[in-house]
């Protein structure tokens, strides 16, 4: 096989490498500014003397500018930056925008308006445009321009929405708003502050009240809806403020007179209860309400979900029937009827399961929930032995997905998940001749994710391997060969639409919607019993088929090879400001370059590029997305390069070093923080879980708590040394309480160890990739999947021995007698 072998990437102006980095004329400052010790970086930056080019001169002066701004010396800090435009080089607009800031600070508001508008004028990259109007907008509040500033700031909401100064321009707007007159407008952003933001910094003095808000010095007047209260309790919940929560749930209930008013009340009440895990507690709550609200499909919902989650079977599923009879032909009913069924399912009511999916099929055929509940019907007579009758199923799924005029939902179904269960069924039977060819086909198949490995490991337990198998049983199996897992790496291209931990939304709790158009679209995917509480978040990038592969001879590059001069003159630009640890605004001038180009060789400078800043979600993404051909072809030893960089070993100090203290597989904690945030340090999901890890802060609290450290703030956890060693210690809790096996440990993380625990008690018995496939929650199944996956590959990588995976395909030893309803945090 002709290996793809890549060259020494050579940048003349700009060196990614690492020994340039290391000789570079900047190495300490670098090093000071990304520790933002900026007084030690001035006192380097002095220490550099002539002679310099007229690059090094302007790119010293205009750093020495920086630091002197973030130390508040305006003065020092503007002579520096006029010094800076003095010298020939490429960072003219950021130059003038941090003079924009000095003038801004010394209140010259007509001298930074200039300068503002030439940065713009240069053609900035999008997010140093987005700051310039950002701090434009806080000029123009202070100069009393309310129209002026509001233009601005309404800009900035509709591109902002999931930045991190979000909040902020919502703030703004509320204060211009006030200011114009338009009450009913800065309301409209006040209540928006005051849901989906409960826990910021700004608002931290706002109550459940939100007319009694304070703003400006009085009240802020604005009226809130029931709708806003739910929304600001769930937020809450997930900022890790629950006590808050339910102090405010508390004024709530004291304040409610009439029976309408305490219902409403107490549906949120149950739903706290829900969320923290007292679901006894919850439908006692609701109970009470059911003689005047049985007709309510919002309240059927709610019992029925807080049933389920204290195993009152026949209620639930008794809810949820009630909830399809008042609304049978829309939407939300046809998704309580699957509920039902569902929940039969889950509690192992296999055939009560599927009397009710086949209903379904037979009373809503157009229906998505009609498809899903065909698999269900398969997977059902699977679990119950009738492997015949399974085969059946999964034919006539596969059948649909051939027939090219079959509506287009039957093709969401993973070919590889219909075949490796029909294989499995085959394997039953003792057909293992049938069965071997099922799996060596999915084996073979280059771009398929977890069931590649596991038919892999499936293939070592039929009668003729017996020492494979006697092998992986003692944990011992040897590697893979050459046309195993190397040339069938899972990748993630058939992944494209779950690349995050999506927690599922809500049911429509009104019953609308019976527009024939959308039901093609339904799928058990949006139902909330099938998924943890929360909002759908996507920290993961998104990741699509790659572009048309390359020639595999890798060529040697250089800046100068940018034929585009607009092109080549950012990636200088990034350059000069990595060398001085500016690295935030090399993202970003590099970015611009990813938008604009699908060259191959430009794509490998910036996934260099990338690694050495450590935005490696960014790297990542362009290994997966626009390498993906060359990567199944050649397999890992003939790119394998390409492999590391889509799957890399991302702050690998961090890593190595706790997941040996704390006796985690490394690859293990790569794999959790490739699907949890795609390697962003900086991310906050909608829920609250923050950095590499995604942890929430009552977690974090909670482990730091264990570990003995006192001294632990939540904010701490966009730091990436102190995100992995809370993830890596929680991971260790997790390992540790179910035996070191890694997809109970990493369903763990997602759900919660009560719940994976309550789904051994029900289903344990099954082995490992059974069980997987029969975890109740969508998110969670996805998602253990998704990390066995990340971690096969890890494996391959970047380990001589591959540690075996034998525990994909054995029965789970683990017995569960009295499952937690909730996560317990006694020592472990």
């Amino acid at each position: 096989m002709r290996r793809w072998v890549p060259g020494v990437v050579l940048i003349s102006l700009c060196f990614f490498a690492t020994a340039s980095a290391q000789s570079s004329l900047f190495k300490g400052v670098r090093e000071k500014v990304e520790n933002q010790d900026y007084i030690a970086a001035q006192g380097l930056l002095g220490e550099i003397k002539a002679p310099l080019t007229p690059i090094q001169a302007g790119q010293k002066s205009f750093t020495e500018g920086v630091m002197a701004f973030e130390l508040e010396k305006y003065d020092e800090a503007k002579t520096h930056l006029q010094k800076a435009l003095t010298f020939p080089g490429p960072l003219e607009y950021y130059i003038r925008y941090y003079l924009g800031r000095v003038l801004q600070a010394k209140k010259q508001y007509k001298n930074a308006d200039k300068e503002y508008k030439r940065a713009l004028s240069l053609r900035p990259p999008r997010h140093l445009a987005y700051m310039t109007k950002f701090h434009v907008s806080q000029m123009s509040i202070e100069r009393k321009w309310w129209n002026t500033a509001y233009n601005e700031l309404k800009y900035l909401e509709r591109r902002w929405r999931r930045d991190e100064n979000y909040p902020e321009v919502l703030w703004r707007l509320i204060n211009v708003e006030m200011k114009r007159a338009r009450k009913w407008r800065a309301c409209r952003w006040a209540r928006k502050l005051y849901s989906k933001y409960p826990a910021h910094p700004l608002v931290d003095d706002w109550g459940i009240d939100l007319p009694s808000a304070p703003f400006q010095g009085s009240k802020l007047g604005c009226l809130g809806t029931t709708a806003d209260q739910k929304e600001r309790i769930r937020r809450l919940q997930w900022a890790g403020e629950s006590d808050r929560a339910r102090k405010e749930l508390d004024t709530l209930r004291s304040r409610a007179k009439g029976e309408p008013a305490v219902f409403m009340v107490d549906q949120m009440f149950a739903q706290f209860l829900i969320n923290e895990g007292y679901v006894s507690e919850a439908l006692t709550v609701l109970l009470k309400h059911y003689e005047k609200h049985q007709r309510s499909f919002s309240y059927l919902q709610l019992l029925a979900k807080a049933a389920a989650r204290a195993g009152e079977y026949q209620t639930a599923v008794g809810a949820y029937n009630r909830a399809h009879d008042l609304s049978p032909k829309s939407r939300g009913g046809r998704e309580a009827l699957f509920q039902a069924a569902f929940l039969s399912y889950q509690f192992q009511d296999y055939d009560g399961a599927a009397r009710k999916f086949e209903k379904l099929i037979e009373k809503h055929p157009r229906s998505g929930l009609s498809r899903d509940s065909q698999w269900h019907l398969s997977w059902i007579r699977y679990l119950k032995g009738d492997y015949q009758g399974a085969i059946a199923g999964f034919d006539k799924i596969l059948d649909k997905k051939k027939n090219r005029r079959t509506r287009r939902g039957w093709r969401k179904f993973s070919v590889e998940k219909i075949n490796y269960w029909k294989a499995m069924a085959l394997f039953r039977m003792e057909k293992f001749d049938d069965a071997k060819k099922v799996f060596e086909s999915i084996s073979k198949d280059h771009l398929v994710d977890y069931y590649t490995i596991a038919a892999k490991y499936r293939m070592e337990m039929i009668p003729g391997l017996e020492q494979n198998r006697q092998l992986a049983s003692a944990g011992t199996a040897e590697p893979l060969k050459p046309g195993g897992l190397e040339n069938a790496l899972p990748d993630d291209e058939a992944a494209v639409a779950d690349a995050a931990s999506a927690v599922n939304g809500e049911v429509n709790s009104s019953g609308a919607s019976t527009s024939e158009e959308s039901e093609e679209d339904e799928s058990e995917d949006s139902i909330s019993i099938t998924g943890t509480d929360g909002e759908s978040d996507d920290p993961a990038s998104d990741e699509t088929e790659g572009e048309p592969e390359a020639d595999p001879e890798e060529k040697t590059v250089t800046a100068t090879d940018f034929k585009d001069p607009e092109l080549r003159l950012r990636f200088e630009r990034a350059s000069l400001l990595i060398e001085v640890g500016l690295l935030d605004w090399a993202k970003w001038e590099l970015y611009e370059i990813e938008r604009r180009t699908r060259n191959q060789d430009y794509l490998k400078m910036l996934m260099l590029a990338y690694e050495q800043m450590r935005s490696y979600h960014r790297s990542s993404y362009i290994g997966i997305v626009y390498f993906s051909r060359p990567r199944a072809k050649y397999g890992v030893t003939g790119v394998r390069y390409l492999w590391e960089h889509a799957y890399p070993r991302a702050y690998r100090d961090s890593v190595e070093k706790y997941a040996s203290q704390f006796n985690v597989p490394k690859e293990f904690a790569w794999g959790i923080m490739r699907a949890e945030s795609s390697f962003r340090h900086d991310i906050v999901s909608p829920v609250g879980a923050k950095g590499l890890m995604q942890i929430m802060p009552n977690t974090a609290r909670q482990v730091a708590r264990l570990m003995g450290d006192n001294t632990f703030n939540e904010r701490q956890l966009t730091v990436p040394d102190v995100n992995v060693r809370i993830g890596v210690r929680y991971l260790n809790r997790l390992l540790t309480k179910f035996d070191q096996l890694v997809p109970l440990a990493a369903a763990s993380y997602n759900a919660g160890p009560h719940r994976v625990e309550s789904w051994l008690a029900s289903f344990g018995k099954l082995d490992m990739d059974e069980f997987i496939e029969h975890i109740p929650f969508i998110e969670t199944r996805n998602y253990v999947k998704k990390v066995v996956r990340n971690y096969g590959i890890y494996n391959r990588l970047y380990n001589k021995t591959e540690v075996p995976m034998a525990w994909l395909t054995q029965p789970i030893k683990v017995e569960i007698t009295r499952p937690s309803p909730r996560e317990t945090w006694e020592a472990l």
